[in-house]
């Protein structure tokens, strides 16, 4: 079963291009599909679309990593179970 997520970094600290690259990679590494968008050096918007254990896998890293680990950012997320139909990741990471 697919599942889409809508998530909201807003980061306390300067976004970094290793930072930004880490989440690109790790959304390609579990086949999901959608964007990340970088509107501003302290916010990541991202929505991705897949398989519900690809899912729970990339919020399990994003919250491990990014919000608890280095408490550097505050998370929202918000589940649908509908999908946009994605054919591809893409991002505006620098």
């Amino acid at each position: 079963m697919a599942q889409r997520v809508h998530i909201l970094l807003k980061m306390k600290i300067e976004l970094t291009s290793q930072l930004t690259q880490s989440i690109h990679q790790k959304a390609l590494q579990l086949g999901l599909k959608g964007f990340c968008s970088v509107p501003n050096k302290q916010n990541v918007e991202i929505e991705v679309e897949g398989k519900n254990r690809s899912i729970r896998e990339f919020l399990h890293f994003l919250q491990k990593g990014y919000v608890e680990s280095q408490q550097t950012c505050t998370y929202q997320k918000e589940i649908f179970e509908d999908i946009k139909g994605y054919t591809t990741f893409h991002s505006n990471l620098v």
